[in-house]
C-alpha cells in the first residue's frame, strides 16, 4: 500500500501543480486584459479631453463672432424695432373706434371735395 499511497500523493501533487499553473496563467491573462483596459480607458479619456477642448474653443469662437455681429447690428435692430412699434401703434389706432370715426370723416371730406352728395349715399 505505501506505493499506492505514494502514487495517490504524486497524482494529487501533479493535479495541484496543474491547477496552480492554470490559475497563474489565468491570473496573468486577466492582469494583461486589465492593463489593456486601463490603457484603452486612458486613451479614450485623452480623446474625450481633446474633443472637449476643441468644442470649448469652437464655442468661444462662435460666442465672439455672435458678440461682434450683435455690436454691429444692435443699432440697426433698435431702429427697426422702434419703426415696427410705431407702425403697430398706427395700425392699432386706425382700427380703434376713434380711428374709424376719423377715417369716416376723411372719406366724407374726400367725397365732398369730389362733389358727391352725402344724402345720395345709402347705407343698408
Amino acid at each position: 500500500m505505501p506505493n499506492s499511497e505514494l502514487t495517490d500523493i504524486q497524482i494529487a501533487l501533479a493535479l495541484l501543480e496543474k491547477a496552480t499553473t492554470d490559475g497563474a496563467i489565468a491570473q496573468t491573462k486577466m492582469t494583461s486584459g486589465l492593463n489593456e483596459l486601463v490603457i484603452t480607458m486612458k486613451e479614450s479619456n485623452i480623446k474625450y479631453d481633446m474633443m472637449l477642448e476643441t468644442s470649448i474653443k469652437k464655442s468661444a469662437d462662435n460666442e465672439s463672432t455672435i458678440k461682434e455681429h450683435i455690436e454691429y447690428a444692435d443699432p440697426i435692430l433698435r431702429r427697426t424695432k422702434r419703426s415696427q412699434d410705431n407702425i403697430d401703434k398706427m395700425v392699432t389706432s386706425i382700427f380703434s373706434k376713434a380711428g374709424l370715426v376719423v377715417a369716416g370723416f376723411i372719406l366724407l371730406a374726400i367725397g365732398a371735395f369730389l362733389g358727391v352728395d352725402p344724402s345720395s349715399i345709402k347705407v343698408k
